[in-house]
């Protein structure tokens, strides 16, 4: 900590307190996060077309109900690391900027040892490692933190949307059963979008 704070006072560019191989370590995470969120995500939508089929073919509306509550909370796993990707991602922009600018601030200070940025520049620069860093700090806490979803009214409408749709799919004079399934997902990025 205070090794830290002695750096940054001696520093004359904020850069210099970035640790480049941390930020490629950061990189390297960040890419491998997000082609395993994207496989959960194939893997969900497939699990949830199996539970639509399944539904469909069913007799009784218990197990139609249990497929609801199921196809409910997959959808909302799915919803859940979609936001996940999209953080993961907008860090991972960050990460590689940085990276960049390292790179950058190397290659000149290998052609000229006198150029340094402006104060305006160093300072902006410093806010965004700042915010990097607290950025970082975050992402971890929410990555360790797993939350189960909570069954409240708006599970059970959705739940009750999802067995109308099962419902509409197996009386082939209604709705065909792709449109009610995805009417049912708009309603669902409409209640989400809501909340």
């Amino acid at each position: 900590m205070v090794l830290g704070r002695i750096r940054y006072f001696f520093t004359k560019n904020p850069l210099d307190l970035l640790d480049s191989n941390e930020l490629r370590a950061d990189r390297i995470r960040y890419d491998a996060d997000i082609r395993n969120f994207h496989a959960r995500i194939a893997a969900l939508e497939k699990e949830i077309d199996s539970y639509w089929g399944r539904a469909k073919e069913t007799k009784s509306s218990a197990d139609e109900r249990a497929f609801a509550e199921r196809i409910n909370t997959l959808s909302q796993t799915r919803n859940s690391i979609l936001k996940k990707i999209t953080d993961t991602e907008s860090r991972l922009r960050t990460v590689e900027e940085f990276i960049n600018r390292i790179e950058e601030k190397n290659r000149k200070q290998a052609t000229d040892r006198l150029a340094t940025g402006s104060q305006m520049q160093l300072e902006d620069l410093l806010n965004r490692i700042n915010a990097y860093e607290e950025a970082k700090r975050q992402i971890d806490r929410t990555l360790t933190i797993i939350t189960e979803p909570t069954v409240t009214e708006d599970v059970d409408e959705n739940v009750s949307q999802i067995l109308q749709a099962i419902k509409a799919t197996k009386q082939p004079e209604t709705v065909p059963a792709a449109a009610a399934k995805e009417e049912v997902a708009g309603r669902q990025k409409t209640l989400e979008t809501e909340s």
